[in-house]
């Protein structure tokens, strides 16, 4: 179900969030995205559990976000504009 005032007053993000799925292959390269930079990163002086792992999830959705739809095809389409077509 799809609130009424975003239909009428914000129609691209509308459009772009009734077009949005994922695959299982999709599921798959998150998960291990998020698997391999979580492994990688240390915990930084300063930040707390919830900040460490808020940063984690927002650079993993931006990674996957702007990697190519089609893995070793650069000058490709991204993963997001899928979505906005």
């Amino acid at each position: 179900m799809i609130w009424e005032p975003l239909v009428e007053g914000v129609q691209d993000l509308y459009i772009t969030m009734k077009n949005m799925d994922f695959s299982l292959e999709d599921y798959e390269a998150i998960v291990h995205l998020y698997n391999s930079m979580a492994a990688s990163r240390l915990r930084l002086q300063g930040t707390s559990e919830d900040e460490e792992r808020d940063s984690l999830l927002r650079d993993v959705a931006c990674a996957w976000l702007n990697r190519p739809m089609v893995p070793g095809e650069e000058g490709g389409e991204r993963n997001y504009e899928r979505w906005s077509r």
